[in-house]
């Protein structure tokens, strides 16, 4: 029997009821648990039967006797007068309903990667197969294995409800990380700051240095102290290397280092001055020979030997110099060679 505040009720929540109707989802009373299917009542004409399995997880049963739960309507009545209802249709519909919602919004959805296939990789999420392309993947790894049956993250670029196709995307969600975590890693830097990083590319004028956000620009005449131009010889791609900010361009998301400014010598090397020094010789041309005073200073001898260099000198061998003097404000250094092979001694500018 209805009461007055009951009928008023019913008559609130009767939209709610219609939407409920109109996507075909019922809320049923679990009645009774048998071996092979479940009992509901959901206040309607007849009782609704749903196999066990539907509802089974990893072989367990996840609902108990008198819990509520959300089916969809198949049928009003079928050839025996009994309404049909589904779990498995009703887990089908909010799937695609949440990846409509997904896609149009670009929210990111979790996943895991099953196998690798033709052109791509199948992406498991909630138990449906999705497609992920090589192109939209993560190229910069190459094991692959370590993603396996691992939960990540996904973009989704389209779908397809009749044809059943997901297609995802890996690489949106690295690009929007990877932005996020540059904008974090230009508000901590501040100009003299050193930071760590590895030797991208070399060219004719500066070097690339890669810090894992930013790409850094490190000219040659921030690399060391004196006047040389192999930069070749002296750095290697993939080598690590320490370098000091001078500027940031935070609006083109620039940053420029200096290599040789970690360690300024001009400051202590007076005490130096006709002190005899062992250096090392990097190169040897047909006008100077380059010799490497100390830990960032390069000097250069100019070459009185001509042809005879080669049975004098050769690289990467120690040589003993006098220093003679210091200019500090073009920073270079004055030295001689000290005793070779009867030799008289050579003045020369680093």
């Amino acid at each position: 029997m209805l009461n007055n505040n009951n009928f008023n009720l019913f008559l609130n929540k009767k939209n709610i009821i219609n939407n409920i109707y109109k996507n075909n989802i019922l809320f049923l009373k679990v009645l009774q648990i048998k071996k092979k299917y479940l009992i509901f009542d959901g206040n309607l004409k007849s009782e609704c039967f749903i196999k066990i399995s539907e509802f089974l997880k990893n072989s367990f049963l996840e609902i108990k006797e008198k819990d509520y739960v959300e089916v969809f309507l198949k049928n009003y009545e079928n050839s025996f007068g009994k309404i049909t209802v589904s779990r498995f249709k009703f887990l089908n519909y909010i799937f695609w309903k949440n990846i409509f919602f997904n896609w149009k919004n670009k929210i990111f959805i979790k996943g895991s990667i099953l196998n690798r296939i033709k052109g791509g990789y199948f992406v498991l999420i909630k138990n449906f197969k999705c497609f992920l392309p090589f192109s939209c993947s993560d190229k910069k790894i190459s094991n692959t294995q370590y993603y396996f049956n691992k939960n990540i993250y996904f973009l989704i670029l389209n779908f397809n409800y009749l044809k059943k196709n997901i297609i995802l995307s890996r690489k949106f969600v690295i690009l929007k990380i990877f932005n996020l975590k540059k904008k974090i890693f230009f508000k901590k830097i501040f100009i003299g700051c050193i930071i760590k990083g590895i030797i991208k590319n070399i060219t004719s004028y500066c070097m690339f240095i890669d810090t894992g956000y930013v790409d850094c620009i490190c000219f040659f005449r921030n690399l060391t102290w004196g006047n040389y131009r192999y930069f070749n010889e002296l750095f290697k791609i993939g080598q690590s290397i320490l370098g000091i900010i001078l500027k940031i361009d935070k609006k083109n998301f620039r940053i420029f280092l200096g290599i040789k400014q970690l360690f300024n010598p001009w400051n202590k090397i007076n005490f130096l001055k006709n002190h005899i020094k062992y250096v090392r010789i990097i190169r040897i041309n047909n006008n100077n020979i380059y010799i490497v005073i100390c830990k960032n200073i390069i000097s250069s001898i100019s070459n009185f030997f001509n042809k005879k260099k080669n049975k004098y000198f050769k690289i990467n061998n120690y040589l003993k110099i006098i220093l003679n003097n210091f200019n500090f404000k073009r920073k270079r250094i004055n030295c001689k060679i000290k005793f070779y092979k009867n030799y008289s001694s050579l003045s020369s500018i680093g």
